[in-house]
């Protein structure tokens, strides 16, 4: 391989740039050129893909995204019968030394391609897939993850931007593929000039899922080749930190040998930040007179970290569960827990917040009321946190409840009876909270004489 791309390739014809298995199409190039040496510790993020059965017929490149889990090309699997077969290298930069000291071997526990893929249509669409390790990388200087391309650094994206992409693919059009790592330098190009060039079967493709690069140096062919596929196309942003915005998938010949094509990260960041699903588990109401558990719901790619709302205290934490409860100063009805892998991805769970505390009652009006007439009771504060309020107001008709004596509402018309000095109102408050329930207690006087009085709010 004499250069390597992180994306796909658009021309009239296209060729897949992985597994020597797949069938080129007419005018497709086979070659990578352009390219230069690189050490593994210059590119830590690169993986090779092998048939653990025959090392020399079946290749593709891939990028490690967690410990377990490698981002590549998912026409690399078209052909693929049988998953154990594949074996993952990662920590070398010469084939020759993929059983040294530094290479980290795993076979591939499962294989996951992306929904939108389709193996029979050309060129080639969503093409990525996410393989599941059956072991743990050890991350050192040859060994690192990428970071994926977010809304924060869609700018690195931006055309005439010049990114790195590295391979060992074939270094010349049907040449073997290279011992030693290559890389080159391409220049991202517009959506525009990408559909300027004819691609057959390109009618209603996505064109908002690929990137489109072309040799940074006008005189030089830079272009990805057969083994490249699944590569990485990158940009460094720190000391061992690389930002991949692209994957390696298909090129072309025929019209511009400079030109290649890389499915577009920041267009399946989604889908790939979710597979393999995983979450966290919805406990229902979180109340603070009692410790409730969430756990973690199917398989996350690595360690994850808890993060709560200042109105959730956390009791205790482990990779699989969070143990938590509310605040006693809790003064909205809702929160948030969250798992966060190191990355900065992060599942976050919206929780309803219930505190069992008493709030006061008041009467729309005066304190001194008029047997048969019409009064609004309410609750101060509002039923913050609270499911029900149970009103009880002996002596008195009662509107706005349902047949249990319940209100959802902050409160409730009243018709005091004739008879008596006064009339005494108890509101029960119950939640989902362990059943906890309390109680707030007034009494107002009756007045002698009956009617509305003004200022008062009738049924």
């Amino acid at each position: 391989m004499k250069t390597v791309f992180w994306t796909l390739i658009f021309t009239v014809a296209t060729t897949l740039c992985g597994l020597s298995q797949v069938k080129p199409l007419p005018g497709s190039p086979l070659a990578i050129r352009g390219g230069s040496p690189i050490a593994i510790a210059k590119a830590p993020y690169q993986v090779r893909l092998w048939y653990s059965s025959n090392f020399s017929t079946y290749s593709c490149g891939g990028s490690i995204l967690y410990k377990r889990y490698i981002l590549t090309a998912a026409h690399c699997f078209d052909e693929l019968k049988d998953k154990r077969h594949i074996q993952v290298v990662a920590g070398i930069d010469d084939l020759k030394n993929r059983y040294g000291s530094n290479a980290q071997r795993f076979g591939v526990k499962n294989v996951y391609l992306h929904p939108k893929y389709n193996k029979s249509s050309s060129p080639p669409n969503y093409d990525v897939a996410i393989l599941e390790l059956n072991g743990t990388l050890k991350f050192n200087a040859k060994v690192q993850a990428v970071t994926l391309v977010s809304p924060s650094t869609m700018h690195y994206e931006t055309p005439g931007n010049t990114a790195q992409t590295t391979g060992w693919g074939r270094t010349t059009i049907g040449g073997k593929g290279s011992e030693q790592l290559l890389t080159t330098k391409v220049r991202i190009i517009t959506t525009s000039n990408l559909k300027t060039y004819p691609v057959k079967g390109a009618k209603g493709f996505p064109y908002n899922a690929v990137i489109g690069t072309i040799s940074n140096n006008k005189s030089k062919i830079m272009a990805t080749g057969k083994g490249d596929s699944g590569g990485a196309l990158v940009f460094k942003t720190g000391t061992n930190k690389y930002l991949q915005v692209g994957v390696t998938s298909w090129g072309v010949d025929k019209y511009d040998p400079k030109l290649s094509v890389f499915a577009r990260v920041s267009a399946m960041t989604s889908w790939i930040h979710n597979t393999p699903a995983w979450g966290v588990s919805d406990g229902g109401r979180l109340c603070s007179n009692a410790d409730k558990t969430y756990t973690i719901t199917g398989n996350p790619p690595d360690r994850i970290s808890w993060h709560t709302s200042s109105n959730i205290q956390v009791v205790s934490a482990t990779q699989g569960r969070i143990s938590v409860r509310a605040t006693h100063r809790v003064t909205d009805q809702k929160g948030w827990i969250e798992a966060r892998l190191g990355n900065g991805v992060a599942k976050r769970l919206e929780v309803r917040l219930g505190v069992p505390n008493a709030y006061g009652a008041y009467i729309s009006g005066g304190r001194t009321l008029t047997p048969g007439s019409w009064y609004r009771i309410d609750i101060s504060g509002g039923a913050s946190g609270w499911d029900k309020v149970r009103w009880i107001i002996p002596n008195a008709k009662l509107r706005g409840l349902d047949s249990q004596g319940f209100t959802r509402t902050d409160g409730i018309f009243f018709s005091p009876n004739k008879g008596g000095s006064s009339v005494s109102i108890d509101a029960h408050y119950t939640n989902a909270c362990g059943g906890a329930t309390s109680w707030v207690r007034q009494t107002f006087s009756l007045s002698s004489g009956s009617g509305r009085p003004a200022g008062l709010l009738p049924q």
